[in-house]
């Protein structure tokens, strides 16, 4: 599936690989074409490797590659209320909170609580330059 999305070009999704000669491979990000919505942000790590910079340091790579090579304006991203990590991750970047809504999670088999963020090209670039 990842390789089919990424030839098609609805989305972008990529292995996080620790740099180390193994290269193990610690989690994944993505972005993906969203139907008349914002492209997505999406990012996932193993708990292991849970607060050591390597999420923020793979989301801010794959922003910097949509707001360089294609025309998109805005980019969204969720995440569960109270994964404050997370919340932090996009902060960094220069996501703002846009709001929060409850969604019915199939794998969970429960509703859920979402933050959504959304970040545009101007405020990304105004906090970390480029064009």
């Amino acid at each position: 599936m990842r390789r089919a999305g990424n030839r098609r070009g609805d989305r972008l999704e990529l292995l996080i690989e620790r740099k180390n000669p193994q290269r193990d491979v610690i989690g994944t990000v993505l972005v993906r074409a969203e139907q008349e919505r914002d492209p997505y942000l999406g990012y996932a790590l193993h708990p292991d490797h849970w607060g050591q910079g390597y999420a923020s340091e793979a989301a801010k790579a794959l922003v910097e590659t949509v707001f360089l090579l294609t025309d998109a304006q805005r980019l969204a991203a969720t995440v569960q209320v109270g994964n404050q990590a997370s919340c932090h991750v996009l902060e960094k970047l220069g996501f703002a909170l846009q709001g929060e809504r409850t969604h019915f999670s199939a794998l969970r088999n429960a509703a859920q609580r979402l933050a959504d963020y959304g970040l545009t090209r101007t405020a990304y670039h105004a906090r970390f330059g480029g064009a």
